[in-house]
């Protein structure tokens, strides 16, 4: 079955972020377009034309981006989901672009359809400590599986997920030590997009913008000895930043926000 993924109503919202972004960074540029329709060197997992996918410009490059697809996993008949995947050049690691990018997409996420179909919740592979770590601790999301670990004889216990889905137990130490137990392991995260997690994704935005734990655009240039056309195994790098209430109003609000419980089919 052939998937369409229709992001022509995130446009309205993403002009305010881009404004908003420029306001910052005078020298950098939002895009959200299939990649067939994108310009420049672009730093991305995936190379297919079709595929939408949302851009950091700067210097006429996708210095950052995140991919996003259709949800085959765990989507269902009442709930329609998509899977993300983001890279960040090297030359721009550690600025938080990746974390500026993934409050975007989930703020433009009930505003993308599928096959008609609203979006209801997001999902990514974390392959590193912290990228889990933020997911579950910042943006509510839930651990519905464990992939990609080497060890056959180190199993997980399905109470290991439970006890990583009870957030005021779990902490980043704990996270570590089963990325160092489990190697090449990654975490199957899904994040509903309920209103709190909206209002989350807002306050992250916030202060990557407008506080001084935000992003770092005041940089060189991108250096042609340090540029990889073709990454491989990127690892998602996100800066924690302090939660703080969002000052801001953008009067657009979703046709669809509500929690779910997400069903893997079978």
């Amino acid at each position: 079955m052939v998937y369409d993924i229709d992001i022509s109503h995130t446009k309205q919202l993403l002009n305010k972020f881009k404004t908003e972004l420029i306001k910052k960074c005078p020298d950098f540029d939002l895009k959200f377009d299939k990649m067939q329709n994108m310009t420049g060197t672009i730093y991305s997992i995936n190379k297919e034309p079709n595929i939408p996918i949302l851009c950091l410009y700067h210097n006429n490059s996708c210095i950052s981006s995140i991919q996003i697809e259709y949800d085959r996993s765990f989507s269902n008949d009442s709930e329609t989901g998509i899977e993300i995947s983001s890279y960040t050049s090297d030359a721009y690691m550690n600025r938080g672009f990746n974390k500026l990018l993934r409050a975007i997409i989930i703020l433009l996420a009930p505003f993308i359809k599928i096959n008609g179909k609203n979006v209801t919740f997001v999902s990514s592979s974390a392959l590193s400590p912290v990228s889990a770590w933020l997911l579950l601790k910042y943006y509510n999301g839930k651990i519905v599986q464990m992939d990609n670990y080497v060890d056959s004889n180190k199993k997980p216990n399905p109470s290991v997920i439970k006890f990583l889905n009870k957030p005021k137990k779990i902490t980043l130490k704990y996270i570590k030590e089963l990325y160092n137990y489990y190697t090449h392991l990654s975490l199957i995260i899904i994040i509903n997009l309920t209103k709190n997690t909206i209002e989350k994704a807002y306050n992250s935005f916030d202060i990557l913008i407008n506080t001084n734990q935000g992003i770092n655009c005041n940089m060189m240039p991108i250096h042609k000895s340090i540029i990889t056309k073709n990454p491989i195994n990127p690892i998602i790098q996100l800066n924690k930043s302090k939660q703080i209430k969002y000052t801001k109003t953008y009067n657009i609000t979703p046709t669809r926000i509500k929690s779910h419980k997400i069903k893997k089919n079978k």
